[in-house]
């Protein structure tokens, strides 16, 4: 799957990192410690941090009493951070080479949260996360925790942010996984989906079975749990056998006794087996030459082997060890095809997804480790530099799928025009495929396309003549969308100086050269007080740590809505930048739909709180049309709290009811305390129930009609309501209307 990338070995972070130290508030403050309660994929390092070990992991946390987020940095070139709906993702800062994260609840979600990390085929180089217990907690220095995010404060002075809206998750080019997903729900087979990410290749079925062909695996990681796109040596390993093992060198072989051995290696002596059980007996295997010992499994059973941060792992087939002139070894595992693919297969995709989805995984995968000589090359490893192997799969839920899986697609390659092909893959490409330049390369000409791996809009025709985006559609009854089919990613301003410190302070950030094809970002323009620098969009997306370099408008920051022009362009896209209003999935705002009661008052609500620095009171509300669950029920239990919202004489609200121009008029006077005053619009009559209302937001400049009318019962528009929703901020910023 790296075909295109030469992967970087990863890095044991100095102590004075803000990886391994406790990151802390803007103030200089220590954060509060956060308990993680369970981990998958991610094991805790000496001296602080997390290696992820698979293709993805995660920390379920949670966040202590009064605390409202988390704070983590990540180095650049890391994992991507995935979080649950509910959760807000802020980049905060980048110091040290690592960018800071905030993840904070919205709403009223759970004070406890998964956080996933997923590692960026071709493009993370750094697979670990920085997690330490904070300065000052009571606890020792060996528990690992995440520092919290206080409720005032934030990891940087940040005086503003850049709101980024995207798609996808990861480099986008070959095969969807959640795409493949999304098509096996759909019955679309495994190979029609193969046909689809890879067009114009064909799959061939081998002569061998994959039983009849040597796999050998290079063993990355180190003994602080970093991995690295070679074998690396160690002083020492240790191993478990559960039954006589045969230990092979040259000619001659020896029998090692079930046990637990410590392995060494003397240059110009041999190999020691120590053995850590009493009683347990030692073997030699020594002689001036002897560089290389293989240890054998027995039959039916696999060899152990210790990794100091994540305890044993199972491997079957053959262990070979090479001494290294400074007596460290190195490590290959031997096993057949199929026992490889057993161990990548479920580590590369979920094995609890349809069978069609993994079986074309399992195709990729063996595709592959074909393109790098099965390993005889030495090239090939067990990280995620290549594909992650983690040895024997023992999950007995689902071993036997997998088993089926590679079993069903025994010996199928993928080729174009008579030659096995790169069979890249990504998590999530957000509706459209990078081509292998746009994702490897400069986006354009290096390295050079080949036909298999297009730029191009992700769109699958079904046999009932249906067309569909495989990561995201409602099919009769299958609704489905991938993890990160769409993302924003709040960043602060100073992070992007602190990024590019060149430009000095940060003006505009512009998208100058997009795909034609893929609508992929080829060329990023960061513009500052002291110049302005080119980027190519994965170096932007690498040093932001952003899910994928797939972002969804050209105006970046300061930003401006694609669909927004006119008298109100300006206070609408101001709004936005305030927090205030959002646009859709696409980043449209459709400044000319009506807006619902439900959403205006979202809308003033958020004025007022970020207006006064205070929530509006919570409690309950007498309203059957609203409901908790509703997006936008929360803003309106709090408004109709504070008094400013009413409902109807039936007793509803009116959640999804346009909200008419005179109904605004009243949620605003009461929101603002604005005093009542006459009017003088002509279509208004002095008399009707709305009159001073009216006239008290026209005379504070906040609804000034139409000239001498005021449409009292026009429907307010998205666009009206965003410029409301900015003046209300003004006023109340400028004239005190707290709770």
């Amino acid at each position: 799957m790296w075909a295109f990338l030469a992967a970087t070995a990863i890095p044991v972070w100095p102590s004075g990192s803000v990886l391994t130290r406790p990151v802390r508030a803007a103030d200089g403050r220590p954060q509060a410690a956060v308990d993680v309660l369970a981990t998958e994929g991610l094991t805790p390092l000496p001296g602080g941090g997390w290696m992820l070990e698979a293709r993805a992991g995660w920390l379920q946390v949670r966040l202590p009493e009064g605390i409202e987020g988390v704070t983590i940095a990540i180095p650049q070139g890391g994992p991507v951070l995935v979080t649950p709906p509910g959760y807000q993702v802020r980049v905060t800062g980048v110091q040290d080479g690592a960018v800071i994260h905030e993840v904070r609840p919205v709403g009223a979600a759970s004070q406890e949260v998964r956080l996933e990390f997923h590692a960026v085929a071709g493009q993370t180089t750094t697979a670990r996360i920085g997690t330490v217990t904070a300065a000052g907690d009571a606890r020792g220095a060996g528990t690992f925790s995440i520092a919290a995010a206080g409720k005032t404060s934030t990891s940087a002075n940040t005086g503003g942010w850049v709101r980024l809206k995207g798609g996808g998750n990861g480099h986008r080019a070959g095969m969807s996984q959640f795409g493949a997903q999304g098509l096996a729900k759909l019955g679309v087979t495994y190979r029609e989906i193969l046909d689809h990410y890879y067009p114009g290749t064909t799959v061939k079925k081998q002569a061998a079975s994959d039983t009849s062909q040597v796999v050998r695996v290079g063993l990355s990681f180190d003994e602080k749990g970093g991995a690295h796109d070679l074998p690396v040596g160690r002083q020492r390993w240790t191993l478990k056998v559960d039954a006589t093992a045969t230990v092979v060198q040259g000619d001659t072989t020896y029998d090692l006794v079930a046990g637990t051995y410590d392995l060494t290696y003397e240059p110009g002596e041999g190999f020691y087996f120590r053995p850590l059980d009493p009683g347990g007996k030692a073997l030699d295997v020594t002689g001036t030459s002897v560089t290389k010992v293989e240890v054998k499994a027995p039959t039916g059973k696999v060899i152990h082997l210790r990794y100091p941060t994540s305890g044993y792992r199972q491997y079957e087939g053959t262990l070979e060890f090479q001494g290294g002139g400074d007596g460290r070894m190195k490590v290959w595992n031997r096993v057949n095809l199929r026992q490889y693919l057993m161990g990548v297969v479920p580590h590369e995709m979920y094995a609890s997804w349809g069978e069609e989805a993994l079986k074309a995984q399992a195709v990729a995968a063996r595709t592959y480790a074909a393109g790098q000589q099965y390993g005889e090359n030495g090239d090939l490893v067990d990280s995620q530099a290549d594909q992650v192997f983690h040895g024997y799969y023992d999950d007995p839920k689902y071993r036997k799928k997998i088993e089926n899986v590679v079993v069903g697609t025994d010996g199928e390659l993928l080729y174009y025009g008579g030659s096995l092909i790169s069979a890249v893959y990504s998590s999530a490409n957000g509706g459209w495929t990078a081509s292998n330049t746009e994702a490897f390369g400069d986006g354009e000409k290096s390295p050079p396309p080949v036909p298999y791996l297009p730029g191009r809009e992700d769109r699958f025709r079904l046999a009932s003549g249906a067309t569909v985006t495989p990561e995201s559609y409602q099919q009769g009854d299958v609704s489905y969308e991938a993890t990160y089919f769409r993302w924003q990613r709040d960043v602060a301003i100073s992070a992007i100086e602190q990024a590019w410190p060149q430009v000095g302070e940060l003006l505009a950030v512009q998208v100058v050269k997009r795909s034609a094809t893929s609508n992929t970002p080829i060329t990023i323009r960061i513009t500052g007080s002291k110049g302005s620098v080119d980027v190519l969009g994965r170096v932007f997306r690498s040093k932001l740590a952003l899910p994928s370099p797939l972002l969804l408008h050209d105006k970046l920051y300061l930003r401006e809505f694609p669909d927004v022009a006119g008298a109100l362009k300006d206070e609408i896209n101001r709004a936005y930048h305030l927090g205030l209003v959002d646009g859709d999935r696409y980043g449209f705002f459709h400044p000319d739909e009506d807006v619902t009661r439900a959403a205006f008052t979202k809308m003033i609500v958020l004025a007022v709180e970020k207006a006064t620095g205070e929530e509006l009171p919570t409690g309950s509300e007498p309203f059957p049309d609203a409901r908790p669950g509703q997006a936008l029920y929360d803003y309106v239990v709090k408004a109709y709290n504070a008094g400013i919202v009413n409902g109807y004489p039936d007793g509803t609200f009116g959640y999804d009811k346009a909200i008419s121009r005179m109904e605004a008029a009243a949620i605003v006077q009461r929101a603002l305390k604005l005093p009542l005053r006459p009017e003088a619009f002509v279509d208004v009559p002095d008399g009707s129930a709305f009159a001073k209302l009216i006239g008290a937001v026209a005379a504070a400049g906040i609804m000034v009609g139409y000239g001498d009318t005021f449409g009292p019962a026009e429907n307010l528009t998205r666009g009206q309501a965003a410029a409301v929703a900015v003046r209300g901020y003004d006023y109340c910023a400028d004239n005190s209307c707290k709770p």
